[in-house]
């Protein structure tokens, strides 16, 4: 009886591993369609995208909440940011441009 119940907690144990697994990185996933976007824009153009154009901003993704989500901040030299926020205080994954990686902060 004990074997079957210690079996079933850890199916449902695994289950959920699994799943918050796959929707942590979903998320993640679509923001890396956005910054294929964003590159593409930027070589078609010889620009990166202005975060004040709405129109443009949303045609290439992005949502306007009570700002850009996720955020996206055009640097100089043609690198961007693009910050992913998982809440108020965190944690956020930042993906910057000029190093093609992404950081997880908090």
């Amino acid at each position: 009886m004990w074997r079957y119940l210690l079996f079933a907690f850890g199916c449902l144990l695994l289950w959920t591993a699994v799943g918050c697994y796959w929707f942590s990185g979903w998320e993640r996933r679509q923001v890396d369609e956005l910054i294929a976007r964003v590159e593409e824009y930027a070589r078609v153009h010889g620009r990166l995208p202005d975060p004040n154009d709405e129109t443009l901003m949303g045609s290439l993704g992005f949502e306007l909440r009570t700002g850009w989500h996720p955020d996206y901040k055009p640097g100089e030299g043609g690198a961007f940011v693009i910050t992913l926020w998982e809440g108020f205080d965190g944690p956020y994954w930042t993906w910057d441009s000029s190093s093609r990686t992404w950081s997880e902060k908090w």
